[in-house]
């Protein structure tokens, strides 16, 4: 599986409404991480959990309202 050499994903306009616990699991290159211009409305607590290498994380133009009591990076 080569998706853990991932570095660079976009996920922008494709009306995600919810990011899970551990959503993005087994992505441990990951730098950048596009989720503008969907209907996120929650995230999870450990939803970017294990994202050691994460820079930049976009969630612009999405409806926020639920961010879970806390959220992993490492």
């Amino acid at each position: 599986n080569n998706l853990n050499q991932l570095e660079y994903l976009h996920l922008y306009e494709n009306q995600i409404k919810n990011i899970q616990k551990d959503s993005f699991i087994g992505l441990n290159s990951l730098k950048l991480l596009n989720l503008n211009n969907n209907q996120i409305y929650s995230i999870e607590s450990c939803a970017f959990n294990n994202l050691n290498r994460l820079e930049t994380l976009e969630l612009k133009s999405n409806k926020i309202n639920f961010v879970g009591t806390f959220l992993m990076w490492v």
